[in-house]
C-alpha cells in the first residue's frame, strides 16, 4: 500500500512540476508575444510616417509642378494679350475717336 501511495506522490509531484513547467512557458510566450505586439505595432507607427511623409513630398511637388504650369500659361496669355493689343490698338483708337467725333 505504501508503494502506491508512494507512487502517487511520485505521480503528483511530476505533475505538478509540468504545470508549473508549463505555466513557466505560458508567460515566456506571452511576455514573446507582448514583445512582438510592441515591435510590430512601431514598424507600422514608423511605416505610416514614411508614407505620409512620402504623400505629402509628392503633393508638394505636384503643386509647384501645377502651380510652375499656370504661371507659364499666364505668362503667355499675357504675351498674346500684348500682341493683340498692340495689333489692334490703331483701330480701336480710330474706331474710337470716330465715335466721339459723330457724337
Amino acid at each position: 500500500m505504501n508503494e502506491i501511495v508512494d507512487k502517487l506522490i511520485l505521480l503528483d509531484r511530476e505533475g505538478q512540476e509540468k504545470i508549473i513547467a508549463l505555466e513557466n512557458e505560458k508567460k515566456e510566450l506571452s511576455t514573446y508575444i507582448k514583445e512582438i505586439r510592441k515591435n510590430l505595432t512601431k514598424e507600422y507607427k514608423t511605416s505610416n510616417r514614411e508614407k505620409i511623409a512620402e504623400v505629402r513630398t509628392e503633393r508638394k511637388n505636384d503643386y509647384k509642378e501645377r502651380a510652375k504650369k499656370v504661371r507659364l500659361e499666364a505668362k503667355e496669355k499675357e504675351k498674346n494679350d500684348v500682341v493683340f493689343f498692340k495689333e489692334y490698338k490703331e483701330q480701336w483708337l480710330e474706331e474710337l475717336v470716330n465715335f466721339c467725333l459723330k457724337v
